[in-house]
C-alpha cells in the first residue's frame, strides 16, 4: 500500500516536500548550540520554480533530486536523467563512476544502478530489493547503505555488493519511530531516529557505525533535535542541529555542526529561521578538505536549493 506524506511522517516530508504543505506555523524556539558559526553556505543550484534536494557527489559527477525525478551530471558531459518516464525516483547517490538511485512506480520502490563511464543501467545483486520499500540510499566502495521499510518494521539495512553480506544495523517499529539511513563514507556509516507519535517528532538523534569492528555510537546531543548527519572517512559527523528539547520543528534554529570521533562539537554554520535541511552529504575534496553538501528548505513554501559549506572541516 503506497505511503501518504501523513503516515510516514518525516520521511514524506523529506521525499515529497513539494507536494503537500505539511507545515503551515515555525515555532522560532530559543535554544542555541554554543560557540559562533563561521562559515557561509554557498549556492549549487538553486533556480526560481525548481525544487533540487538530496545531493551527493563524487570525482566522477554529481547527483541530485529534482521533483520526483533523479539526475545524475558526469564530470564532462551532459546531465542525465536516472528513472524512466512514468516513475518516481529520490536520493540518488553516487561513488566513483557508480550511481544508486531508487524508482518508484506501482507502490513499489526498488534500487538501480547506473554506471556514468559506460552509461549502462542495471540491478543490484539479489538480497537488495524484496517486496519492500528499499529507498535514501548511499555508496561507498563495495558498501551500500539503505533504508528498507515495511508495513510494521524500519530497518537500516548495510549491504555489501562484492559479498552479498547483509547487517540490519537497527530495527524499528514504524508506528513508534522515524528511522532513516544517512551516509556510508569508507569504514563508517550514518543514520538517525526519533520517537514518533502520531506527526510529532522527537529524541532525534545521529548515530555513527564503525563498520570494521560493528561499533555504534549515538553522537553528543545538548537536548536538541538531531538529523541529517554526513561522515567522513575518518569517522567525522557533520550533522543538523535544531529547536529544543521537547520536539522537532521546521526551520527552529538550524545550524550545521561537525563531530569528530575524538573531541567537542563545532557549529560551522546558521540556517536563518523558517530554514532546515533534511539531507547533508560530506565530500572530500582532492586537497583534502571537506565539502558539506546541503538541501536548504524554505519551511513555509517546501521551496529548496542545494548549498554547501566549503572548508567544513576548518569552519
Amino acid at each position: 500500500m503506497r505511503r501518504s506524506p501523513s503516515v510516514s511522517r518525516w520521511r514524506g516530508a523529506r521525499q515529497m516536500w513539494w507536494w503537500s504543505a505539511l507545515i503551515s506555523t515555525v515555532l522560532m524556539l530559543a535554544a542555541a548550540d554554543p560557540a559562533a558559526a563561521v562559515a557561509t553556505p554557498v549556492k549549487v543550484r538553486d533556480r526560481n520554480g525548481v525544487n533540487e534536494l538530496q545531493p551527493s557527489m563524487s570525482e566522477d559527477g554529481f547527483v541530485w533530486a529534482q521533483g520526483a525525478k533523479s539526475f545524475v551530471k558526469p564530470e564532462n558531459d551532459p546531465k542525465v536523467r536516472l528513472n524512466p518516464a512514468g516513475t518516481a525516483s529520490f536520493f540518488p547517490a553516487i561513488d566513483d563512476s557508480t550511481v544508486v538511485y531508487n524508482v518508484f512506480k506501482n507502490d513499489d520502490s526498488n534500487l538501480k544502478m547506473y554506471d556514468t563511464e559506460t552509461g549502462e543501467r542495471s540491478s543490484p545483486p539479489d538480497g537488495v530489493n524484496t517486496n519492500r520499500f528499499e529507498e535514501e540510499q548511499s555508496v561507498s566502495g563495495d558498501w551500500l547503505l539503505f533504508t528498507r521499510v515495511g508495513h510494521r518494521r524500519l530497518r537500516v539495512v548495510l549491504f555489501n555488493l562484492d559479498t552479498g553480506e547483509q547487517r540490519i544495523l537497527e530495527n524499528l517499529r514504524n508506528k513508534t519511530h522515524y528511522l532513516v539511513t544517512d551516509q556510508v563514507n569508507g569504514d563508517w556509516a550514518t543514520y538517525e531516529q526519533c520517537d514518533a507519535d502520531r506527526d510529532t517528532l522527537s529524541n532525534c538523534q545521529v548515530y555513527r557505525y564503525r563498520i570494521s569492528t560493528r561499533d555504534v555510537a549515538r553522537m553528543p546531543n545538548p537536548d536538541r533535535q538531531q538529523y541529517a548527519g554526513g561522515v567522513t572517512k575518518d569517522g567525522t559527523v557533520y550533522l543538523v542541529s535544531t529547536g529544543g528539547s521537547d520536539q522537532w520543528e521546521c526551520g527552529a534554529g538550524a545550524t550545521l555542526v561537525r563531530q569528530p570521533v575524538s573531541g567537542s562539537r563545532q557549529v560551522i554554520a546558521t540556517l536563518p529561521d523558517g530554514i532546515d535541511t533534511f539531507n547533508t552529504f560530506a565530500f572530500e575534496e582532492s586537497d583534502g578538505s571537506v565539502s558539506l553538501l546541503f538541501d536548504r528548505i524554505e519551511c513555509n513554501t517546501g521551496a529548496s536549493g542545494i548549498y554547501e559549506v566549503e572548508d567544513a572541516d576548518t569552519a
